[in-house]
Parts: C-alpha cells; structure tokens; sequence
C-alpha cells in the first residue's frame, strides 16, 4: 500500500503541554476493500492475546441482528412458531414476512409491529440516525439527552427488544436468532472460517464477541462463529425464559402484562463503556501492560470510540464514523487501522489497487495541531465540571437512587402477586407511576448537565472533524456499487 504523507501544517504544541490527549502512534487507512484475512495480516498482530469482535454490522456488514430478531419475533406473535417452522426453508433476508393467503395473521402482523416499534423505531430515526446528519439538530439531541446521548437514545430499540424476548423461551430465542443469521450470510464479512484461520494466525488468541445485542443472540452468533467467548446485553432469566424490563419504551409495552418484571440491576446493558467494564470482569488481564488486545468493530456513531483507550490495536470496519486518531494520553494504543470487508464468498481484487494512507505519530501530531488543543481544553472544562462540587446535582443523585428503589420494591411487589388478580393490576400499576418519576428524574439530570452536554457533543464533532482531515473520500461498500445505466438503457 502505498503512503499518501499529511499536509503541511503549523508546528504542535508540545505535547507535555497537554494533559489529556495524545496522537496514536499510526493511522492507516486501506481504501481498497479487503477480505478478513488479508486485513488480519496487515492489521493484527500475531502474538495478540485477545481479539474482540463487536457483532452487529461489524460481522454482517449492515446488518444489525438484534434488530431482525425483532422483526422475527412480531412474525411469530402474528403467525405462530409453527408458520415460522413451515416457511423457514424460503425464506429470504428481507425484513418483512408477507403472510398474503392469511389475511387475519397479515393485518396482525402490521399491527403488532407499529404497535411495539413505531414509537421507539421513531424516536432513534428522528433523534440519532437524522440527527446525526445536521450539526443543529445532532446538538438538540445532546441537549435533551445529556453527555451520554447516543446510549440514552440507543436504550429505547434496546429495551423494546427486551420486551419482546420476555417469556419466550430461550433454547427458542437461539434457534430464531440462528436462522437469523444464516439468512443473512450473503452480508457476512466475518465467518467461521474466518475465525478458525485467525486461530492458526494468532494461536494464543482467545476470540470474543462483544455485542449490545441480547443474551440469545449473541449466544448464537458466538456458536455460529466458533467464538471464545460471549458477552452481551442480559436481564434477569427464571426458568429458561428472560423477565420482562421495568421501563417502557412504547405504549404496547406499557399495556403488556408480562409474567414477571426483572429488578433493575439485573438489566444490563452491554453498550460503549460498560463492553469496556464487562471485559475486565471477564477476562482481568485483558487491558494488562504487555497484553496485546485487539478491537474490531464498526463503531458506528462513535458507540466503541471509547476501545481506543483500552485496547493496544483498533480496526474499524464498514465504519460511517471511523475511530479518531485523537486519543486519550494514558491510552495504550499504538495503531487504528481503518478498512472496508469484502462478503465472505466474494473474490478480492489487487488489495494495492488504491493508495491508502500510512501516517506516523509525528505526522499526526502535526497535522492535528488545533484539535489536539481544542479537545484538550475541552476535556480539562469536563473534568473539571465532575470534579467541582455541586449540591444540584447530587441532590438529583440522590433521588434518582431513590426513584430506583421505589421501583425495585414495585417490581417485587408485582412478582409476589398471582397473575390475572386485582391485586397484580394495583402493582403494576405502582410499577408504571415508579417507571415514569425515575424517567422524570433522569430527564432533570441531564437538563442538569446541559453545559456538560455541549462539551461532549463539541469534543464528538473535534474528534470527528480531525479523522475527516485526513481520511479521502471512501469508496462504496462492496454490496452497495451500482451499475449506471447509459441514456440508450444498456
């Protein structure tokens, strides 16, 4: 691959002048897209240790599978399992199952699915995915949603995935995520293949998926791969079957009267930080010095921005949002490597057929001087924001601590209760009034932390201002070139 070197620019500031950020040490940008293993032999470093997989649109190039397991479970309340059995063998990728001989279970269908996703599927349309387009309304987003905007927006689709796993079994919930998965294989960039040649590439490698997607899911996609390990969303399981969460993202979850509402703190979420958290609970020499750690993901709108603080190597892949060549200054990381994936069936081309971007520390340093400065007054404002002392906000802390235990007892409350009893009726009802004053209360903590807010949206916008900088115009993703037709239609 050949080097396109940076542009001249102003000398940096020292960079003992700064107290939280540096420059990785490299930054190299593949423009030609690229089979798995070629990227691996460029990218991964054979002595790594652990290699971290994200799942959604990293192993499946578009595809968020968590989202069509969604799809797959309104089917199934429609038409029932045994319609589903029947028609599995024709079925294709697409999202929708069109019932046309069944009327009934068809207007059913429509109607469950706009039930459960329209207010959710909405609100992540308007607030994240179009927001994200437009600095002025992206900025609305972090002003209503706080510092940590794109998980509090993320956390609607995700609880209401929740509700639709809650009391389907799940050996089930495995088998319809498993066929999920096998309908999506022409989208795969990463296969069991893949995986069993990068042990032979990285023999002392444990190979981990880490994914937002819930337990089953990432369970089979782990099976599906031949992965170490799975880490994943989880709530609370009782008898095989998953609990319902205590939140209510769309009024036909508020209307649902699920069998049993899991505590809060059996909720969790593995999304940005908290895959951080959960691989070191997992794996506790994993960010350990020495230990080689490698994160692959798409890392779409920033949500794994935060691996390359932890991780020695980042590969982002089929990215819309690339990682930052800005990074934290205690970060161990010494490359980001940036790369479009061929599906796995198809032929790759010459990899050197584009020039690609090979740019050392010094360069970057170099390059980035203004951002390196502008984020770094950015992150000391921010740190000093949290360190300051503020009576407001922990007062809000406190009562926040509160509205959740108010809810918890709630929820124990409805579980102790027998179903379809006036009494449950009372308690659920007790658990939604809990459910709204904690999302009240949530709502004034970051109205609360507004200015903290606008840090975090214009430190997001620096980092992805000094990528664009450097990185040239991508080219279409594999699956996604189009053939121009001439004026005569040929």
């Amino acid at each position: 691959m050949q080097a396109v070197h940076a542009p001249e620019r102003a000398p940096a500031a020292p960079a003992s002048l700064r107290a939280h950020v540096r420059v990785v040490d490299r930054l190299v940008v593949h423009p030609t897209p690229l089979s798995f293993r070629t990227l691996c032999r460029r990218a991964v470093p054979k002595d790594a240790r652990y290699i971290v997989l994200d799942l959604d649109r990293t192993c499946f190039d578009g595809v968020n599978v968590g989202e069509r397991l969604g799809f797959e479970l309104i089917a199934r309340q429609a038409y029932g399992d045994d319609f589903l059995d029947e028609r599995d063998d024709e079925r294709t990728a697409a999202r929708f199952l069109w019932a046309w001989r069944r009327p009934v279970a068809l207007v059913r269908y429509l109607a469950t699915g706009m039930d459960q996703w329209a207010g959710p599927g909405l609100d992540y349309l308007l607030n994240l995915k179009l927001a994200s387009r437009r600095e002025a309304s992206y900025r609305r987003s972090f002003r209503r949603f706080g510092p940590t905007a794109v998980e509090a927006i993320q956390r609607g689709p995700q609880l209401a995935l929740f509700h639709q796993i809650a009391g389907v079994p799940l050996p089930r919930l495995r088998e319809l995520a498993t066929r999920v998965l096998r309908r999506h294989r022409a989208r795969q960039v990463i296969d069991a293949a893949d995986v069993a040649w990068l042990r032979g590439w990285c023999p002392d490698a444990t190979v981990i998926i880490a994914s937002a997607s819930p337990q089953p899911v990432v369970e089979a996609a782990a099976a599906h791969l031949g992965a170490d390990l799975a880490l994943y969303s989880e709530i609370d399981v009782r008898d095989e079957r998953p609990s319902a969460p205590a939140r209510f993202p769309s009024a036909a979850t508020r209307r649902s009267r699920p069998e049993r509402f899991a505590p809060l703190e059996t909720l969790r979420l593995n999304g940005g930080p908290r895959k951080i958290t959960e691989l070191r609970r997992r794996c506790p020499d994993i960010f350990d010095a020495g230990v080689v750690s490698v994160g692959i993901s798409d890392t779409g709108y920033g949500e794994d921005h935060c691996w390359a603080d932890h991780f020695t190597r980042v590969i982002d892949v089929n990215s819309p949002t690339p990682y930052s060549p800005i990074i934290d200054r205690a970060s161990p990381l010494e490359a980001i490597h940036s790369a479009r994936l061929l599906p796995s069936d198809a032929a790759e081309g010459d990899a050197d057929a584009l020039p690609g971007i090979s740019l050392s520390g010094e360069a970057l340093a170099t390059t980035l001087a203004e951002q390196l400065d502008a984020i770094d007054a950015l992150e000391e404002a921010s740190r000093r924001w949290r360190q300051e002392p503020d009576d407001e906000r922990a007062a809000l802390r406190r009562a926040r601590a509160n509205d959740r235990a108010r809810l918890d007892d709630a929820v124990a409350a409805y579980n102790a209760t027998a179903p379809a009893s006036l009494e449950r009726e009372r308690c659920l009802r007790a658990v939604h009034r809990s459910a709204r004053a904690l999302a009240r209360r949530e709502a004034s903590l970051a109205a609360h932390a507004r200015p903290e807010a606008m840090r975090a949206f214009a430190i997001q916008r620096a980092h992805e201002h000094a990528r664009a900088l450097l990185t040239p115009v991508s080219p279409r993703r594999p699956h996604q070139r189009r053939v121009r037709r001439s004026a005569s239609g040929r």
